[in-house]
């Protein structure tokens, strides 16, 4: 407990942060999808028919999130393990999604191309959101004057010893 906060609070808090940021640059990299293959397609596309695939990409994302707990341990992972985590991440959701549009019959009117650059897009975007997220919250942490409390039961013979002990 530091501060009255439990480490359960905290780390529920610092998983909540994750969440959300994952999730806006999730819909940040399918509005970019959907631009830039506007441009490079012949045909007109609907924004419209993209309100199912953003919401299924919106729950699917909790869902994955829920069910594999992707930020537990966030904070010490390297980067190669945070790449994979995010592969892992974000192609549970990119199939998730595909099978969802398939299952409403909802394929004729979204573009394969935005999604497939929808995924690219998400592997890099979240990954360098993640990586620059996590630094900022380490320096966050460290420029914090948080200090966490340590109760001492000793006898009071021992008592200078197990000071000096645990302060060096």
């Amino acid at each position: 407990s530091c501060f009255g906060v439990s480490m359960q609070k905290i780390r529920l808090i610092r998983e909540f942060k994750f969440w959300f940021v994952d999730l806006l640059v999730f819909l940040a990299a399918f509005l970019l999808s959907y631009i830039s293959c506007f441009h490079f397609n012949d045909s007109h596309m609907v924004f419209e028919n993209y309100r199912e695939a953003i919401v299924s990409m919106l729950v699917f994302h909790t869902l994955v999130t829920l069910i594999s707990n992707p930020y537990s341990s966030i904070n010490q992972r390297g980067n190669i393990k945070e790449m994979y985590d995010v592969f892992k991440h974000v192609m549970f959701v990119f199939l998730m999604m595909i099978a969802f549009i398939f299952a409403v019959d909802i394929s004729d009117s979204v573009s394969r191309s935005v999604l497939f650059a929808f995924m690219i897009y998400a592997l890099i975007m979240i990954y360098t959101e993640r990586i620059i997220f996590k630094k900022l919250l380490n320096i966050y942490h460290i420029n914090s004057k948080t200090y966490m409390s340590v109760l001492l039961v000793t006898v009071p013979e021992l008592a200078d010893s197990v000071v000096s002990e645990i302060s060096n």
